[in-house]
């Protein structure tokens, strides 16, 4: 058994490697999406375009071989740190096989970038494969050119601590009375200036009363 990355120039084994591709996305992944995402993804894995970002270093694709050096297994990633490919011989399915890939590819992402995380947009079949390997969704699932993906990720290293900002400085007792205004006098001044009416006569306060009876 051997997991390694697929070089540009090894026509043969790149071809073999997209063909195990479309057979597992053919086979497993397709029935969850319409004619226009599978003409979408089919272009995106064309021979030209998958040796183009290679050579130009926009793609990495590890690869695992068997012990009859059958390629069974495969993974791609676009830097700094985003999975794009990963598929599996679905008869190779249930031992392993893609999380000792994603393992090799993890190990090298840590050592050879800064990324923080390893993100994907997992397909709806491959959200729980996913999931089982740690990954976490960091938003709702999104359609895009007719393709419906869960955006997700992995934590590669611990992200750098957020600077606290300064906790507020409490209030003395004297700053948090109110001041009062200008020329206020205090309520029992005020009281204590208030005019009180002279008492009037006894007699004065006696009104005649009004019946009304119609």
């Amino acid at each position: 058994m051997e997991i390694r990355l697929i070089d540009p120039s090894e026509t043969d084994t790149l071809k073999t490697a997209l063909d195990l591709v479309k057979s597992v996305f053919w086979d497993l992944v397709a029935l969850d999406y319409d004619g226009d995402a599978i003409w979408e993804f089919d272009n995106y894995i064309a021979y030209d375009s998958i040796y183009g970002q290679m050579a130009e270093s926009r793609l990495l694709m590890w690869g695992y071989f068997n012990k009859s050096e059958r390629l069974i297994g495969v993974l791609a990633a676009r830097p700094p740190s985003h999975i794009c490919l990963f598929f599996v011989d679905k008869r190779a399915h249930g031992r392993g096989v893609g999380r000792q890939i994603f393992d090799v590819a993890r190990k090298f992402l840590l050592d050879n970038t800064a990324s923080t995380e390893i993100t994907v947009h997992s397909s709806p079949y491959a959200a729980e494969v996913y999931r089982r390997l740690g990954f976490e969704a960091t938003g709702p699932e999104t359609v895009e050119n007719g393709i419906r993906y869960t955006p997700m990720a992995f934590p590669l290293r611990p992200r750098p601590a957020q600077p606290k900002k300064p906790a507020a400085k409490p209030k003395s007792a004297a700053a948090a009375q109110p001041k009062k205004p200008a020329g206020a006098k205090s309520p029992a001044r005020a009281y204590s200036q208030k005019k009180v009416p002279a008492a009037k006569n006894p007699e004065q306060e006696k009104q005649p009363i009004e019946v009304n009876d119609g």
